[in-house]
């Protein structure tokens, strides 16, 4: 277990289904993280491309629209190299995968998750690496 001393990180989310938007939310406030909560990748590029430090990005892999987690976390990793990126998605998936979309894979949490599950995998994401 990771000791939890964030101050000042951020974690930007993208979640397409508005039922685990709102449980996200929900936990994510509990557990006293900084966090945006988006619904769309494409939103989630835009604030990146214009705003915002973020040290972590925790996207759902099956994102409804255009984009999906994976090209989010691509696109994210152009624009902002540093970022950790934490997956998720109900569906299994190989780690090998997740290297091949970003070097800056942190790790993978499958749904559902409960509120522990998803602490613990943000600390992970969050810790200094290397």
């Amino acid at each position: 277990m990771v000791e939890k001393s964030l101050s000042g990180q951020q974690i930007l989310v993208v979640e397409d289904d508005p039922f685990i938007l709102s449980y996200l939310k929900v936990l994510l406030a509990s557990l006293d993280y900084s966090f945006t909560a988006l619904s769309d990748g494409r939103d989630a590029v835009r604030l990146l491309t214009s705003d915002g430090h973020f040290n972590l990005l925790f996207t759902d892999i099956r994102l409804g629209g255009e984009m999906d987690g994976f090209t989010v976390a691509r696109m994210a990793h152009s624009l902002r190299p540093e970022m950790g990126v934490l997956f998720t998605s109900g569906s299994l998936y190989h780690t090998e995968q997740f290297y091949a979309v970003t070097p800056q894979f942190r790790g993978f949490i499958r749904k559902p998750y409960r509120k522990k599950e998803l602490d613990d995998a943000i600390q992970l994401a969050l810790a200094p690496q290397g």
